[in-house]
C-alpha cells in the first residue's frame, strides 16, 4: 500500500481543518477517512503497516497526503517521518500568530471540558508546567520546531503558509499549496470553507453522544460527502460560535512572551511576521 507523498505537520488551531476539507475534493489528491492518524506521534509503535491501513481507501490518485497538526511539536516525530517516508517528503507548516493561536487552543481545551480556569490564569499556570493539557504556550515557539525538520529534510520540501493570509484570500493561498504538490487547481473545489472555528456546547447531552467512540466506526464506514453532511448537522444541533476575543492586556503580554521567538521564525523562514508583534494584529 503506497504511503504519504506530503505531509501537513501543523500547527493545531492554524486551519489545518479547513486545509483537509478543501484538499480532500480534489480529485487528484488522496486523504486518509480520519483527518489525523496520529501515526508519528502516538502509534508509532504498531509499525508501518498499521499506518498503511489509514490508507486502505486510495483508489490511484496522484497523491497521498495527511494533514496531523500534531506532527509540529514533538521533538521526535520528526527523525520518525525521515525513517518511515524518506527525505523527498513534502511538507506544509501553516503558522498563526502565536498570540491567537494559543487563545485559539485554550477554547477549544474549554469546549473539550479539560480546562476550567480563565484564560490569564491558564496562560500562567501553562508558563509554570501544570497541567499536561496546557500546552498553549509552548506550542507556538515555531522556530524550533522546524528547525528540527531542518535537520532531517531541505527547505525546498517545505511550504511556509501563514494563516491571516491563509484566511484573506484561500483561493491565493491553495494556488501555492497546489503549485507546491505539483497539482492543477480544480474548479470544482469549494474554497469557502472554514472548519473547526472556536465554538462552545450548547447541548451536553448530544456532546456526549456525539464523543462516544462507537462512533468512530460509523465515521470511518460511510462515504466521506455523507458523513460530512451528517457532521455539520450535529455539530449545528451541539454546538454555537465563541465571539470572544483576546483583549489588549493579554495580547501585549504574548507578544512580550513571543517576540524574539517571532524574530528567530522571521529568519528560518524567511518571511516577514511584524504584524505578529503589534496590539493591532485584527
Amino acid at each position: 500500500m503506497p504511503l504519504p507523498d506530503f505531509l501537513c505537520v501543523g500547527t493545531v488551531k492554524g486551519g489545518t481543518t479547513t486545509l483537509h476539507d478543501i484538499l480532500k475534493q480534489h480529485p487528484d489528491i488522496y486523504l486518509p477517512i480520519i483527518k489525523e492518524t496520529r501515526f508519528f506521534d502516538e502509534s508509532f509503535e504498531k509499525g508501518v503497516s498499521f499506518y498503511e491501513r489509514s490508507f486502505r481507501g486510495y483508489k490511484g490518485q496522484k497523491l497521498i497526503g495527511e494533514i496531523a497538526p500534531t506532527y509540529m511539536y514533538p521533538p521526535y516525530v520528526a527523525e520518525r517521518i525521515y525513517k518511515t517516508l524518506g527525505k523527498d517528503i513534502k511538507i506544509i507548516f501553516m503558522l498563526r500568530d502565536p498570540a491567537d493561536r494559543a487563545f485559539s487552543h485554550y477554547l477549544m481545551a474549554k469546549t473539550l471540558g479539560l480546562e476550567k480556569e480563565d484564560f490569564p490564569t491558564a496562560v500562567n499556570l501553562a508558563l509554570e508546567g501544570v497541567g499536561s493539557f496546557r500546552d498553549y504556550i509552548v506550542r507556538g515557539y515555531y522556530a524550533n520546531q522546524i528547525i528540527n525538520y531542518l535537520n532531517f529534510f531541505p527547505k525546498e520540501n517545505m511550504l511556509f503558509i501563514i494563516f491571516e493570509d491563509f484566511i484573506k484570500d484561500v483561493r491565493k493561498e491553495m494556488e501555492k499549496i497546489y503549485d507546491f504538490l505539483d497539482v492543477e487547481q480544480d474548479h470544482r473545489v469549494n474554497f469557502n470553507i472554514k472548519s473547526n472555528q472556536a465554538r462552545k456546547i450548547k447541548s451536553t447531552w448530544l456532546h456526549g453522544i456525539y464523543r462516544q467512540p462507537w462512533l468512530d466506526i460509523v465515521r470511518t464506514s460511510t462515504p466521506y460527502s455523507i458523513r460530512t453532511r451528517i457532521r455539520k448537522v450535529l455539530e449545528k444541533a451541539i454546538f454555537e460560535p465563541v465571539t470572544a476575543k483576546l483583549d489588549v492586556t493579554m495580547r501585549i503580554k504574548l507578544i512580550n512572551i513571543y517576540r524574539s521567538e517571532i524574530d528567530v521564525l522571521e529568519k528560518v523562514i524567511q518571511k516577514d511576521l511584524s504584524h505578529w508583534k503589534h496590539v493591532d494584529n485584527e
